[in-house]
């Protein structure tokens, strides 16, 4: 049994029997009681979409992101979190979120359950599948991350191609011939992204890639620390290094100070600017492109209560831009490799 059927079984309004079965306290006593036992007699299943619509109120927005967040994005995906319900907050509205190995399935169950009022899919795969799902589903939902996906949909990201092609046409510009990309695991979307723009910048400076200077792997400290190590070791050795990470960054520093090499070997990376992680109290401290990430989990929750509340004309794509601050990491290449 629907809402609505129950409510013309009991010849009340559908915004008196949601507000019944919610326990509002508007709705005389009697008149709950009497929609509480008529709902447990019909057998009524609450349909939480047709009561959010009944009390024209959003209540809980779908948050999909990676499983394994703390190894593959560490602490950016809280702060963007953070951003979000910074803004829910204001509205009252519950945050679900639901970490997902392969997004279309946690998409499918969030929509056929009816559990959210609109889905956030964060950091998408390069044409992930979920997009095509949610687009055809007519769900409302905005995805962080700019994807290949041909299907038309709400996105906002961060510049990532411009991003990396900054980063590494500012070491191209100190004289660094040799430079590596250390860089998110090639799921994501963005890392796909930042090798293009670092792929674009060695083209531009008449540099031929070197497939073994570019590495993927999970951002983290340890990943960071052992791929600098490795590729400090063997050759061909490179002088500067594009992080995607500041937490890889860090384990990346740790490798060349074990070489003695911090005066010799320049590094770069994106900074989501979390306030426990700035790269300007490190030492050295490291040159970055940046963008506050909690000021884009605010934008992303905007989109998404618009989207909520069932407007049309929200956009197509929004792409932020990011700023590059260049720090002691950055000097100029070595007339001769230290050994």
């Amino acid at each position: 049994m629907k809402l609505k059927e129950l409510a013309e079984e009991l010849r009340l309004s559908l915004t008196t029997v949601s507000r019944a079965l919610n326990g509002y306290p508007e709705v005389k006593r009697q008149t709950r009681e009497r929609v509480e036992e008529a709902a447990h007699r019909l057998g009524y299943i609450a349909d939480t979409t047709a009561r959010r619509l009944a009390v024209d109120k959003i209540e809980t927005i779908g948050l999909v992101i990676p499983r394994e967040t703390t190894s593959v994005f560490g602490p950016d995906i809280i702060e963007f979190i953070n951003g979000l319900a910074e803004v829910f907050a204001f509205d009252d509205v519950d945050l679900l979120v639901s970490p997902a190995r392969e997004n279309v399935g946690v998409c499918r169950a969030l929509v056929e359950s009816r559990r959210a009022d609109a889905i956030i899919l964060c950091y998408p795969g390069p044409d992930d599948e979920a997009i095509r799902f949610l687009a055809a589903a007519k769900f409302p939902f905005v995805v962080f991350g700019q994807s290949r996906s041909i299907v038309p949909h709400l996105w906002v990201d961060v510049a990532h191609q411009k991003a990396a092609y900054q980063a590494t046409a500012h070491m191209l510009d100190l004289g660094h011939k040799l430079v590596a990309l250390i860089e998110a695991p090639k799921e994501f979307a963005l890392a796909e992204q930042r090798e293009a723009g670092y792929r674009q910048a060695l083209e531009e400076y008449g540099i031929s890639a070197n497939r073994s200077l570019i590495v993927h792997d999970v951002l983290s400290e340890e990943a960071g620390y052992l791929h600098t190590r490795r590729l400090l070791k063997s050759g061909p050795l490179p002088t500067a290094f594009v992080i995607s990470s500041v937490i890889t960054a860090i384990g990346a520093s740790r490798a060349i100070r074990e070489r003695r090499l911090e005066d010799t070997i320049s590094t770069i990376t994106h900074d989501n600017v979390v306030p426990y992680l700035s790269p300007h109290t490190l030492f050295p401290s490291i040159s970055t492109t940046s963008y506050p990430i909690h000021s884009v989990g605010k934008k992303v929750a905007e989109y998404a209560l618009r989207l909520a509340h069932g407007e049309k004309n929200v956009g197509a794509g929004e792409l932020l831009d990011t700023s590059l601050d260049v720090r002691t990491s950055s000097r100029g290449a070595p007339i001769k490799y230290a050994e």
